[in-house]
């Protein structure tokens, strides 16, 4: 239970969810509104839009997944930090299998700037990163 990755949720097209960007408080099971429309605007310039194969503006929803490798690297050492990978690896492949059953698509990107994504999610890129995304929403 040492919990060292953070799940954020970007909604860009949620019916009952207001575009915007959240963080899932685990311990009450919801999530928390961290800002509007123009944080996730800052958000989404971070990402590579002019990719072909993946847009993330044409995503509904993009889960970020947050790590602070020293909550698992104190207990663990240097392979804390391969934990954490090993962690999100597994969490990327529950959300897809789930987005799969409702009959919704899901990708995987690594396209994006840190810097700017670290400064819209407030993080310092140091003690906690985005290290990884996955976008969902309707097949094409």
């Amino acid at each position: 239970g040492l919990y060292p990755i953070y799940l954020f949720v970007a909604s860009l097209s949620v019916r009952r969810v207001p575009p915007g960007v959240y963080r899932y408080q685990r311990i009450e099971d919801k999530l928390i509104r961290l800002g509007d429309q123009k944080k996730l605007d800052q958000l989404l310039f971070g990402f590579s839009g002019h990719v072909d194969m993946v847009k993330s503006s044409n995503a509904s929803l993009i889960f970020l997944y947050v790590a602070k490798p020293w909550r698992s690297m104190r207990k663990y050492g240097n392979r804390g930090l391969r934990f954490v990978f090993q962690e999100v690896g597994a969490m990327a492949q529950n959300l897809h299998l789930s987005a799969a059953g409702l009959g919704l698509g899901s990708v995987d990107c690594a396209s994006f700037f840190e810097d700017d994504v670290h400064k819209a999610l407030d993080l310092d890129g140091v003690y906690q990163s985005l290290i990884h995304s996955t976008l969902v929403g309707t097949t094409a």
